[in-house]
């Protein structure tokens, strides 16, 4: 027994020694694995300057941490003296900067210590450092020994050398700073303009703005962190290179967000107040986020290899904060984030805008992309001009992709892909050319798009000014993100109705609503003695975005008033499966709704078709005419190829004013198919169907729906999401009819009356309204063949009459002739749109015309005289058929004949 426990003794005694020993060996096998230096590390000499600036780029190796007590370059030996400086034996500072793996950390014995972590991310970082470090000797030697004393766990300290390359600049340019946006000659307007009151006609006080402003400054200045997306992700400040990540989400996305917001927020508070703390901390952020090894997630699927939204976020937060405390910089810390912003910044953004059938070639393929990446390049180019010889190139080129965004975006100011990325891409567009404009005076917002998409956002607000429509992937908040392309319009263009529309929203009454990555451009392009225009009664209160199928009718811009829009275009980037797709606002009530950014894409979850069961692919819709008249509106799209080969759907919307929507869709296909009618309302609102129609009620608004079909319909109602939907079916056919109206009320009020009859080769609705009566008849065939109906005969798409306030109005769309009871009523030589209504002493035409040519449109008495605004037109008359001919050219025309 005493034997055995001795031999067991013996065993676990050697058992320890072996471990131990194996990890003394492993631990000096380790100790003798230094940190590498990675092959970018390298010192700049500056002739002019006799300046050194070393940048040693260092990777971690094994699994405890390295300190560095110590750093030698050539003779010199240094150790950390504080957070900011280096300290040799003969009392010269240095300063420094340490990034990334790198940290600064207490070790005793040996006080401050550099340590390169030896867990978790990141795995490299950088320890820069510059001043008088090398003698005449070592520059010219073209290389430098840099040794480092090291220390793990408890071992003594050994050291390790590298040999660095001296590369000689004959001087660190400098250039003219600020230049973006204010120049030094413009501060003091800049001062007086943050100081104002709210004694204007905006009502906004900037002052009260500017207080906001510094209250996030002063938060910037102490925070140790903030996190995106809910949390997923967290950046200590400041910042080094976000961790990697393997689920392909755009972190980076919203981190540069935030990292330009604290950039230009703390940089633009130095330049209004000169207190230095706000360019310190803005120059922490810069000098750590030059030294990441690149600017955009190298973990993230994005449009490029080189380029996302995030490059062009970091780049136009560096280039302004450089801008803005350039004189705060000394010449290493400018060499430094210049250096950066070139070769992280500008060189991928134009590498990838210049390389054949890359994504930036494309403005379509991803047109808020390319706007951010394009401006981002375009702003860091213009702050470097007079520094770096390669500006102008870069800069031409930010121009010239710009010119070809403004181009494929619409001219009619349409964005394609809703009005959340239409802010997004439009204002950091604007920012750019803004700063073009007062640096270079190149005036590119006299481009068509940058003219008219004040009216995109204009026609899109809700009645109450606190929505704004949300086709494709756009929220309703979006309607307070329309910002600096409406204020240029309004200070540049003495667009006062933008202004109007900037009042209405608030936009620049606080930065609580904004981004944070916009908050300083409240002061940027803004004028708030612009007197704004209420464009209730002055504009036509309907207009087409042809460009990007979209159409919006309104009854004006109160709060009592209604907004109707409809969209069949291209498809394209963010878009939604929703070709023929309207909504409805009543007095700010959304009774037929869209799903915005946070739902579902699908066709199911959107106002439009389901056919055979089955949603749409991608694929473009196109809008087949669009008018505008004081009677009626009217829009169609044809939305066939998103349903692919063998079925035709064609959607026509006429808008008898002012609170009748008439929709009529025609489906064709090569065989029998079913056909789904969708239309959702807002959460919480109340659906209720029976025979005789269906009614969808929220907050006391009410939107009366009646439905019919030569076939047999059956109605449900669901949910799709959060969304309720109330949805008709009907069985299958070759051809498939629906004619629908909707008819908004205030709950209580009387609605609209409405009759659908269904013949051979039309269909009819016949109305009684509060306001009027009439019939809207809708040719079966949209070949232009004659159609008899209710007394009335036309070649046209639509035609009608509605009798209101005492007098007759008869409308005519896409044809060339409309008769009732043998009197001619309207003839044009061309297929074109016509309304007249005739009250006791004139007439009132409203023509849109695709081409010039005479018009005839009936008078009940020979015309004093005809008139177009002010102007008198020559005409013809003819009594014996009590007929107007005049010649008109293309476009739109109110004509009005007085005849009593």
């Amino acid at each position: 027994m005493p034997f055995r426990f001795k031999v067991k003794t013996f065993g676990l005694i050697l058992v320890v020694v072996i471990v131990l020993a194996a990890a003394l060996i492993s631990l000096a096998g380790y100790y003798s694995v230094y940190p590498k230096v990675l092959p970018d590390s390298r010192i700049v000499h500056a002739d002019e300057e006799g300046l050194d600036i070393v940048v040693i780029h260092l990777s971690r190796s094994g699994w405890f941490d390295n300190y560095l007590p110590k750093v030698t370059v050539g003779e010199a030996a240094y150790r950390i003296y504080n957070s900011t400086h280096l300290v040799d034996e003969e009392g010269r500072y240095l300063k420094y900067v340490a990034t990334g793996v790198v940290s600064v950390v207490e070790k005793s014995p040996y006080g401050l210590t550099f340590t390169i972590g030896g867990r978790g991310e990141p795995y490299d970082g950088y320890i820069t450092f510059w001043g008088g470090v090398l003698s005449e000797e070592e520059v010219q030697s073209g290389s430098v020994e840099v040794t480092f004393e090291r220390v793990v766990l408890w071992m003594p300290s050994r050291t390790f050398t590298v040999n660095l390359r001296v590369e000689r600049i004959p001087e660190i340019e400098s250039g003219r700073h600020p230049r973006v946006f204010y120049s030094e000659e413009d501060l003091s307007e800049l001062k007086a303009l943050v100081s104002g009151g709210s004694d204007n006609p905006m009502g906004v006080s900037l002052s009260e703005v500017f207080s906001q402003l510094r209250d996030m400054a002063d938060g910037f200045l102490t925070e140790s962190h903030f996190s995106v997306y809910g949390g997923r992700m967290t950046i200590y400040l400041p910042p080094n290179q976000p961790r990697r990540h393997t689920d392909n989400f755009p972190y980076w996305t919203g981190i540069s967000r935030e990292l330009q917001a604290r950039l230009e927020v703390l940089a633009f508070m130095y330049l209004v107040t000169g207190d230095r703390a706000y360019a310190e901390r803005a120059k922490a952020f810069m000098l750590y986020i030059s030294n990441w090894n690149q600017w955009t997630d190298p973990d993230y699927r994005c449009a490029g290899p080189r380029t996302c939204l995030d490059i062009g976020h970091l780049s136009m937060g560096m280039a302004l904060a450089y801008d803005w405390i350039y004189d705060t910089l000394d010449e290493a810390e400018r060499f430094l984030v210049r250096e950066a912003l070139i070769s992280k910044g500008i060189i991928p953004a134009y590498t990838e805008a210049t390389e054949p059938g890359s994504w930036l070639q494309n403005p379509w393929r991803w047109p808020n992309g390319y706007a951010i990446v394009i401006s981002g390049l375009g702003i860091a180019s213009l702050v470097l001009l007079d520094e770096e010889p390669r500006a102008e190139v870069w800069l031409e080129t930010a121009v010239n992709w710009t010119v070809r965004w403004l181009d494929r975006m619409g001219a009619d100011g349409g964005y394609t892909e809703g009005h959340t990325y239409a802010t997004y891409a439009t204002d950091f567009t604007a920012r750019f050319l803004y700063a073009l404009l007062r640096d270079r005076s190149v005036n590119l917002f006299d481009h068509p798009y940058m003219r008219n998409v004040p009216y995109f956002a204009l026609y899109s607000i809700s009645p109450d000014g606190e929505s704004i429509v949300n086709f494709e992937d756009a929220s309703y908040g979006a309607v307070n993100d329309w910002k600096e392309p409406l204020a240029i319009a309004a200070s540049l263009h003495g667009n006062r109705y933008a202004q109007w529309y900037l009042k209405r929203t608030g936009a620049y009454g606080s930065i609580l609503r904004s981004h944070t990555y916009n908050t300083i451009y409240h002061f940027i392009g803004f004028n708030p003695e612009i007197e704004p225009l209420d464009p209730d009664g002055r504009l036509p209160p309907s207009r087409a975005f042809t460009s990007i199928g979209w159409a919006v009718f309104r009854t004006g811009w109160k709060e009592n008033d209604t907004l109707f829009a409809f969209k069949c275009g291209p498809w394209g980037s963010h878009h939604h499966r929703d070709a023929a797709d309207f909504v409805l606002n009543y007095q700010g009530i959304w009774l037929a709704a869209a799903p915005g950014y946070r739902l579902s894409t699908s066709t199911e979850a959107h106002n439009t078709l389901l056919i055979g069961g089955k949603g749409q692919g991608a694929a473009d819709g196109r809008l087949i005419g669009f008018y505008n008249s004081s009677l009626v509106d009217y829009v169609g799209g044809d939305a066939s190829e998103t349903y692919g080969d063998g079925v035709t759907f064609i959607r026509q919307v006429l808008f008898v004013r002012p609170g009748l929507f008439i929709i009529s869709d025609h489906v064709e296909a090569e065989g029998e198919t079913s056909a789904s009618w969708l239309l959702h309302a807002e959460p919480y609102s109340v659906i209720e169907t029976s025979d005789a129609g269906s009614r969808i009620t929220r907050r006391g608004k009410v939107l009366v729906i009646e439905m019919g079909s030569p076939q047999e319909v059956s109605v449900s109602t669901g949910r799709t999401e959060d969304l309720p939907y109330v949805r008709y079916d009907v069985g299958p056919s070759r051809r498939v009819r629906f004619l629908a109206s909707l008819n908004p009320i205030l709950a209580g009020e009387d609605e609209a009356s409405v009759e659908m009859t269904f013949f051979e080769d039309c269909s009819s609705v016949n109305f009684t309204a509060p306001w009027g009566v009439g019939v809207a008849v809708f040719a079966e065939f949209l070949n232009h063949s004659t159609v008899s109906c209710w007394g009335l005969v036309s070649d046209g798409h639509v035609s009608g009459y509605i009798e209101k306030n005492g007098e007759m109005g008869y409308f005519l769309v896409n044809g060339s002739f409309l008769e009732r009871d043998g009197q001619l009523l309207i003839r044009l030589d061309k297929y074109g749109y016509g309304a007249i209504t005739v009250g006791s002493y004139k007439v009132v035409c409203e023509f849109s015309l695709k081409a010039a040519g005479w018009v005839g449109f009936y008078s009940p008495a020979e015309p004093i005289k005809v008139r177009e605004g002010e102007l008198e037109v020559p005409y013809i008359y003819d009594p014996a058929s009590k007929v107007v001919r005049l010649v008109l050219e293309a476009g739109y025309h109110r004509l009005t004949v007085e005849f009593g």
